[in-house]
């Protein structure tokens, strides 16, 4: 019977100690957040420098053409498992997760369509980039310092 009291009196405590702590918790969003798509690339061997000219010559002469976002850093890396490693804030914060298709990506498009003369020309671009790759791997993540 000694040992029921003590049971009960262990989940009376606990019971409080969380109740008390439910009711002094408060709900707080996080702010200022900074989404970002950080994409981590490793080419195949020989082929960094044929991908990073198509990026250049193509993905980034796009994003200016559009106007949509580019990337805030791109790294050649020197170690570890990758070559390339390259970062976007996301416009809109997370919620850009729910577009299928953005309108940024529309605007990219056609951009992308017009320097490489056609949408055809543009899947001919994407599968060439692809071609160049090794492992490719996409991180969502925040920001926590301005």
């Amino acid at each position: 019977m000694k040992s029921l009291k003590l049971v009960l009196l262990a989940l009376v405590v606990v019971w409080t100690s969380q109740n008390m702590a439910a009711q002094e918790m408060q709900a707080k969003k996080h702010d200022n957040l900074n989404w970002h798509v950080v994409a981590f690339v490793k080419f195949n061997p020989g082929q960094k420098d044929a991908a990073i000219k198509l990026i250049d010559d193509y993905f980034v002469k796009a994003d200016e053409k559009a106007g949509t976002p580019h990337p805030v850093f791109a790294m050649d890396m020197a170690t570890g498992e990758y070559d390339y490693v390259i970062g976007w804030k996301m416009a809109g914060g997370i919620q850009a997760m729910d577009w299928e298709m953005s309108p940024d990506d529309v605007k990219w498009f056609g951009a992308m369509t017009e320097i490489a003369g056609g949408p055809d020309k543009v899947q001919e671009k994407m599968k060439e980039f692809y071609s160049y790759v090794a492992l490719w791997r996409v991180e969502i993540g925040r920001n926590m310092i301005e």
